[in-house]
């Protein structure tokens, strides 16, 4: 069902979110700060690997691709065979730089508006003056965040072995 006027309990389907709720402005479980703040961050590492994964496409050396033209290759083999192998590692260190911007993204958008979670446990430690748990948080991001960032790191690199 799409739209405010929905019965209790029906899903709700908002700027591609499929929600629970009786109403538009009555949602279970989900806080729009939260969700703005996830979109936004989503935007960027979209955006980041974008930019990153054009760059390498383009900067393969012209060696390389006359090669290719030389050995008569179409261009969808030139593309296929040349261009994205040579560009993967420039797609995937923007994997990697998104790894580890997405579990700070996450908790950003817990301090803005989130009402469980790592940022909001900061947050309620921060105004009991409990400096002990925040950093002790803080901590826990960081180990989430390396963790993250060596998983996705041995991934890639099983993916790339010509690397």
């Amino acid at each position: 069902i799409i739209g405010s006027n929905v019965s209790s309990g029906a899903v709700i389907i908002k700027d591609n979110l499929i929600v629970e709720g009786s109403t538009e402005g009555d949602v279970k479980g989900i806080d729009t700060n939260v969700v703005k703040a996830a979109k936004a961050q989503i935007d960027q590492i979209r955006t980041f690997n974008a930019i990153n994964f054009s760059d390498a496409i383009n900067n393969i050396p012209k060696q390389y691709l006359h090669a290719g033209e030389t050995l008569g290759l179409s261009k969808f083999q030139i593309l296929y065979l040349l261009k994205l192998p040579i560009a993967l590692p420039g797609l995937f260190s923007g994997i990697r730089v998104g790894a580890c911007f997405a579990p700070i993204g996450a908790v950003v958008g817990e301090w803005i508006g989130g009402s469980e979670g790592l940022g909001s446990y900061m947050i309620y430690s921060n105004a009991r003056l409990q400096i002990d748990n925040m950093f002790a948080a803080l901590i826990v991001l960081i180990i989430i965040t390396i963790t993250l960032y060596n998983l996705i790191d041995k991934f890639l690199k099983k993916c790339i072995w010509w690397e």
